[in-house]
């Protein structure tokens, strides 16, 4: 779990994650441990209270149905990162990998039964990881940088539009990124925001890293971070110091970025 979730640090790791980048090793090290004993306190004081462990349900047929039950988040979970998928490399991409899991089902499924059955679920399997491999042309689909009054980030025309006295407000984002999108949809894409944007005369620029870009993470690592959600209000100023938002964000945050380089 920790590996699959490294890249996007929110909604409370990013400051920690960054600041331990950037210390020795010993100190670095610290910051993780610390990290690593409060994820493992609440089972840890669980396991040493007697009134605690009372609390918890006795092993019992529930389990079986629990376990069912949380099968369907995880194919929910599927269905996300066959579109994520999609958005990466394309429909031929997702189509390939969703052939590849109902191979993959179907070779389970087949594995437990006679000699042939066997076979062929071992077929099945080959046939699934093939599948999986197969990658496709990226999608044409208005992207992030593509809406109305937003810009495609690069080096050069945010150090352009500074140099022009524009205020400039960087979002680094990407579709794999669950936090990232809940901050577009509830705050930065809505029609009050995007009004917003046009009065404080803020241009709104994303870097979408959904696909690997090597300039974008280094600008990440320049603001002392290491995954994103990232938000950086840089007034129009070049000798002003810009300013990191939190990675979850309101309303109340970003109207106050905005009027803090409107002024």
């Amino acid at each position: 779990a920790v590996v699959v979730a490294s890249p996007c640090t929110a909604p409370f790791m990013g400051s920690a994650l960054g600041y331990a980048l950037t210390q020795p090793a010993f100190e670095a090290l610290a910051v993780f441990a610390a990290l690593g004993v409060g994820m493992a306190t609440p089972m840890v004081a669980i396991s040493m209270s007697d009134t605690a462990r009372r609390w918890l349900p006795k092993p019992g047929a529930w389990m079986e149905t629990l376990k069912q039950v949380m099968a369907f988040p995880l194919y929910l979970t599927a269905v996300w990162l066959l579109w994520v998928a999609g958005k990466q490399s394309g429909v031929d991409t997702m189509a390939a990998a969703a052939a590849g899991l109902v191979m993959l089902a179907l070779g389970l499924t087949l594995i437990s039964g006679g000699t042939t059955a066997r076979v062929v679920g071992l077929i099945c399997m080959v046939s699934a990881v093939m599948l999986g491999s197969v990658r496709g042309d990226a999608t044409t689909s208005i992207g992030k940088e593509e809406r109305d009054g937003i810009v495609a980030w690069s080096p050069e025309r945010l150090q352009t539009l500074r140099a022009q006295g524009t205020p400039v407000f960087v979002d680094v984002t990407a579709d794999w990124c669950i936090t990232c999108l809940a901050n577009e949809q509830a705050v930065l894409f809505t029609d009050d925001m995007t009004r917003a944007f046009e009065a404080a005369g803020v241009t709104y620029m994303v870097a979408d890293w959904t696909n690997y870009d090597p300039e974008i993470g280094a600008f990440v690592r320049e603001q002392g971070r290491n995954g994103i959600p990232l938000y950086v209000m840089y007034p129009g100023n070049l000798s002003a110091t810009p300013t990191i938002l939190p990675q979850l964000l309101t309303a109340n945050i970003v109207n106050e970025a905005l009027a803090s380089v409107s002024r």
